[in-house]
C-alpha cells in the first residue's frame, strides 16, 4: 500500500542526487545548489542508502532529468563498525521501519539472521511507520523523512583538540573491513548502472587533524581494487577553518554553506560532465 499510495515524486528540477550518511548530511546545504537534493541521514550504512535509492529510482523512472547519484565514500565506510551499523539493534529500530516497504525477503534476512531479537521489533514497529505514511498522503521527501540537509551551527573543534579524542581514535582502529557493507555498496554500482546514472564516489571535508590518523592506504587500496571506474571526487583537504566544522568528521551550517556554494558554482560549469570529472579526481580545490 505504502508502494502504490505515498508520493515518492521529486522535482522536475531535481538532477543530481546525493546519498549518504552523516558527513554528506551536514555537508550539502541542497537549498543553495540548484538541482540537487540531499537524501543523505546520520548513521546510515549502504544497506539502507540502497533500499532507499532503489524506490526513489522505481518511482522517478519516467524522471528523465535525473541523471547523477553522488554517493558518500570515506574512510570509515569501509571500517568493520559498519557492521554495527546495519544489524545492530539501535540502528535496526531506528532504520528498517523506517524503509521496511521497500526491503526484500533477501535484504531481510540479512538482518533478521545477524539479530533477529532486533528484527521482529523492527517488523513491528514497520508496520507501524507505514500506517503512518499512509495516513498522512503527503510526499516521503517531507519532514527529512528521506533524509536531507542536517542544520547545525555549532562547533566543537577547538574543545575537542584540548581532549584525547584522537588519541582514542587512534588506539580503538582495527584492520577489519565490512564486507557487508561494501556488497551493498556493489549493490548500489549495479542499480545506478541498471538505471542508467551517472554514478559519482564523494569524499567530504574532514578535519585535517583528524584525517592524519586515518588509515588512507587501506581505504586507497579498497577504492582502487573495487571502485577504480568509479569517478571520485575528493575534498577531504578542502580549505576550511576551525570555525567551519561542526566536530572532526562534519561541517556546521557556516562550513556547509561554503562548500554548497563552491559546489554549486562546479555543478553550474558542468562538474558532473565526464571529462571534468576526470581532472578533478586528480586535483584538489584551492
Amino acid at each position: 500500500m505504502v508502494n502504490s499510495s505515498v508520493d515518492f515524486t521529486l522535482d522536475s528540477k531535481i538532477n543530481t542526487l546525493v546519498l549518504g550518511h552523516s558527513q554528506t548530511e551536514h555537508a550539502f546545504k541542497d537549498s543553495i545548489i540548484f538541482g540537487l537534493k540531499n537524501l543523505c541521514f546520520g548513521g546510515e550504512s549502504y544497506f539502507y542508502t540502497y533500499q532507499k535509492l532503489k524506490i526513489v529510482l522505481e518511482k522517478n523512472k519516467e524522471n528523465k532529468n535525473i541523471k547523477n547519484i553522488i554517493v558518500s565514500f570515506s574512510n570509515n565506510q569501509i571500517e568493520s563498525v559498519m557492521n554495527k551499523w546495519t544489524y545492530g539493534e539501535k540502528t535496526v529500530l531506528n532504520f528498517y521501519p523506517k524503509y521496511s516497504f521497500a526491503i526484500n525477503a533477501e535484504d531481510s534476512k540479512l538482518i533478521a539472521v545477524n539479530n533477529f531479537k532486533a528484527f521482529l521489533k523492527a517488523e513491528h514497529l514497520g508496520m507501524i511507520s507505514n500506517a503512518k505514511l499512509l495516513v498522512k498522503k503527503k510526499s516521503i521527501f517531507e519532514d527529512r523523512n528521506f533524509g536531507g540537509y542536517n542544520y547545525i551551527n555549532k562547533s566543537q573543534i577547538d574543545s575537542l583538540l584540548q581532549t584525547n579524542y584522537i588519541k582514542d581514535f587512534v588506539a580503538n582502529q582495527t584492520n577489519e573491513i565490512s564486507s557487508i557493507n561494501l556488497n551493498y555498496l556493489d549493490k548500489i554500482v549495479a542499480l545506478c548502472k541498471a538505471y542508467e546514472k551517472n554514478l559519482i564516489f564523494i569524499r567530504t571535508p574532514i578535519h585535517q587533524k583528524f584525517f592524519e590518523k586515518l588509515d588512507e592506504i587501506k581505504f586507497q587500496e579498497i577504492r582502487n581494487m573495487r571502485y577504480s571506474t568509479i569517478p571520485f571526487l575528493d575534498y577531504h583537504g578542502f580549505s576550511l577553518e576551525n570555525k567551519h566544522f561542526k566536530d572532526f568528521n562534519h561541517l556546521n551550517d557556516t562550513g556547509a554553506k561554503k562548500f554548497s556554494n563552491y559546489f554549486n558554482k562546479l555543478l553550474s560549469s558542468g562538474l558532473l560532465i565526464e571529462k571534468q570529472l576526470s581532472k578533478q579526481t586528480k586535483k584538489l580545490p584551492k
